[in-house]
């Protein structure tokens, strides 16, 4: 059972490592940053805003779907626990998902008012624009993806960990069960070898009790014999 779960634990960590890898997302606001940098129009730059903030949302829309797939073998799995195992279930710690939604939509909203029809547009030149648009929404954006990628990980590692823990101990009862009744079959064995060695011992000295005995009869026949004459 461990080992599958492990399996499927390795794979939504590494889905939701791909999908909140903050680096990834650094690079993606740099090639926004760049393509600000050098846009010919202003309805250009609100095509590359818009388009950093869909992938950017889709980023951490598919990590929810993951982790709520995770939420589900995790549910199964403390069922399984608790029927077959007779394991107390390791609860799964809450995990909102739908702020780090909340406050993409938050900064979408705040880069509309300062670069779509605001007077940035106008004061600021192009290259100026992309600088402080990644100054000031990209990286919050980044900012996003790193909290959501370490608090996942936490929140991961939160239910295998202890887990393990539970699993390793159940296997060690089970081990140290399973070497209780060796070693009580092992004396069983040793028990009926010592039994069958004194019953041994037992018909060895009854053999030696009755050669014993029938010497001692005919010692005493001699004597008998020896002593019938002297009374004549």
């Amino acid at each position: 059972m461990m080992s599958g779960l492990r399996t499927v634990h390795n794979r939504h960590s590494a889905d939701l490592e791909r999908l909140l890898d903050p680096a990834l997302a650094r690079e993606s606001a740099l090639r926004a940053r760049e393509a600000v940098a050098s846009s010919a129009f202003s309805k250009d730059i609100g095509e590359i805003l818009n388009g950093f903030f869909v992938d950017s949302r889709a980023g951490i829309a598919s990590a929810i779907e993951v982790i709520q797939e995770a939420r589900k073998v995790m549910g199964a799995v403390r069922q399984k626990m608790t029927v077959e195992y007779k394991i107390a279930p390791v609860e799964a710690a809450p995990f909102a998902t739908e702020r780090f939604l909340i406050e993409l939509d938050r900064l979408e909203e705040h880069c509309a008012r300062e670069f779509k029809g605001g007077s940035n547009l106008l004061l600021r030149s192009r290259k100026a624009l992309g600088t402080l648009f990644f100054d000031t929404v990209a990286l919050q954006v980044i900012h996003v993806f790193e909290i959501a990628d370490r608090e996942t990980r936490a929140w991961l590692a939160g239910f295998i960990r202890p887990l393990e823990s539970q699993i390793n101990a159940y296997q060690e009862q089970s081990n140290a069960r399973i070497e209780g009744m060796g070693r009580i079959q092992n004396a069983e064995v040793d028990l009926l070898d010592k039994l069958a060695e004194l019953e041994r011992l037992a018909a060895e000295v009854g053999a030696q009790r009755e050669q014993c005995e029938a010497q001692q009869q005919r010692l005493m026949a001699l004597l008998e014999v020896e002593r019938e004459p002297s009374l004549a």
